[in-house]
């Protein structure tokens, strides 16, 4: 892989191999205001066995330590969010690197898992977010599908639209704090199993990233950079 750490901005990943009966989509979870629907997003995801990854602030952490370590205990996988949402294109390099690092700090006085990707607040990234991502120990993250769910839109919509999107690899955005984000998942997982999809961790689809690359010289055509 070109990088000594995980790319920059993992999105849009191994569009390869269309003809697989086995895909693979992550479920990815922001989690930096309230925290009403956590527990209904967690059954919905071990009734159908499903580990997803959850990017959580430093504040929310803090002000949720029993959620995040339900997170953690179901076997999903916690990336941070920063310390307080803020937008990283207006903080200093100095001031980026204060947010990631007490981030770690806050999620890591909770729970023992390691840290390692990072999603920018609002998707709001430059080449310093990156630069201080990754003088931290963190890979960025965005996403390819948002289900737009903080608009509150009915969960069969939410569903039937990214079923229809969703192809191998892609990134589905979903915020905790969403009013029908369970019930939409509660039609979306079923959906996209019906077509082959299996549900992966970020993690995991990096793993699968650089199995492919071996065999696929230009995979990183598939990465988002960061400018």
């Amino acid at each position: 892989f070109p990088c000594e750490l995980p790319p920059p901005f993992l999105s849009q990943v191994n569009r390869g191999e269309r003809g697989k009966s086995l895909k693979e989509a992550a479920l990815t979870f922001d989690c930096s205001l309230s925290n009403e629907y956590t527990d209904k997003i967690l059954g919905v995801l071990s009734q159908h066995t499903v580990k997803a990854t959850f990017f959580v602030t430093g504040d929310w952490a803090e002000n949720h330590p029993e959620s995040l370590t339900a997170i953690y205990e179901a076997g999903h996988e916690i990336g941070t969010h920063s310390a307080s949402h803020k937008h990283f294109s207006s903080l200093t390099l100095e001031e980026k690197a204060q947010e990631l690092l007490q981030s770690r700090k806050s999620i890591s006085s909770i729970i023992s898992a390691p840290i390692l990707w990072f999603r920018p607040p609002y998707g709001d990234s430059d080449r310093e977010t990156y630069s201080a991502a990754r003088a931290s120990g963190f890979s960025c993250v965005l996403w390819d599908l948002d289900s737009q769910d903080w608009k509150n839109t009915p969960p069969k919509q939410i569903s039937s639209q990214l079923a229809s999107q969703c192809r191998d690899g892609d990134i589905l955005l979903f915020q905790n704090e969403a009013l029908n984000t369970s019930t939409a998942l509660s039609y979306l997982i079923p959906a996209l199993e019906e077509k082959g999809f299996r549900f992966a961790t970020i993690s995991e689809l990096y793993a699968k990233i650089e199995k492919e690359h071996a065999k696929t010289p230009d995979i990183t055509d598939n990465m988002l950079p960061c400018v």
